[in-house]
């Protein structure tokens, strides 16, 4: 579910900023670290409170949070896949 999977994130990942977007019929939540440099976002399914995918990001160069909002609605990353243990480190 969606909302428990945002829920986990907040207790996981203290000092992260959230932002919520909605494009194609799908919830999209990303927390980005307050140096702006890692991201989860988790995104929902139409239609549905399951989850389509989470996506962890790691970024050489800090977003702002109004960049953060503009990437969480308008691109679409593709990358190797991590965990989220190696995603903290």
């Amino acid at each position: 579910m969606v909302a428990a999977d945002i829920a986990w994130y907040k207790a996981h990942l203290p000092g992260y900023h959230m932002v919520h977007a909605f494009w194609s019929d799908r919830s999209q939540d990303t927390f980005f670290s307050p140096d702006g440099m890692k991201g989860v976002t988790i995104t929902g399914t139409p239609k549905s409170d399951r989850v389509f995918s989470v996506t962890y990001l790691s970024l050489k160069t800090g977003l702002t949070e109004h960049q953060w909002m503009v990437f969480s609605v308008q691109s679409i990353v593709q990358g190797r896949s991590a965990s989220f243990s190696n995603f903290l480190e």
